[in-house]
């Protein structure tokens, strides 16, 4: 028996679409109601057809060697994610308890850079 390598491909996509009122719980409909509104003509840039080309993409042979990214679509924009960093920690050096964690926490917030925003803030 002939063993392959095998290889995972692992990626996500984000889009407004997955967020929960899209996927039918109406959690956030009012903040997004008039951007995921459909427009009267013309291309609709909040449908979640937009999304499915790159899906298919990303599975498919030709995406192979794309892992370990987060893209992002909006209508026919396609962003790929800056990804995650490290940013600022602190090593107590031992475990913490859970009264000791809110002060260690809001000091590394205070010293990190905003976040960016996202959609709907």
């Amino acid at each position: 028996m002939k063993m392959m390598r095998q290889t995972l491909v692992i990626g996500a996509v984000a889009s407004l679409l997955s967020l929960p009122s899209f996927a039918g719980d109406g959690m956030t409909e009012e903040a997004f109601a008039e951007m995921m509104a459909k427009p009267e003509s013309g291309f609709d840039a909040m449908a979640p057809e937009n999304v499915s080309p790159l899906v298919a993409w990303l599975g498919s042979a030709d995406a192979a060697d794309v892992t370990g990214r987060v893209f992002e679509v909006q209508g026919g924009q396609i962003n790929v994610a800056d990804g995650w960093r490290t940013g600022p920690g602190v090593d107590k050096g031992a475990r913490w308890e859970a009264g000791d964690i809110g002060a260690a926490v809001r000091e590394l917030i205070a010293s990190a850079p905003e976040p960016q925003k996202v959609y709907g803030t």
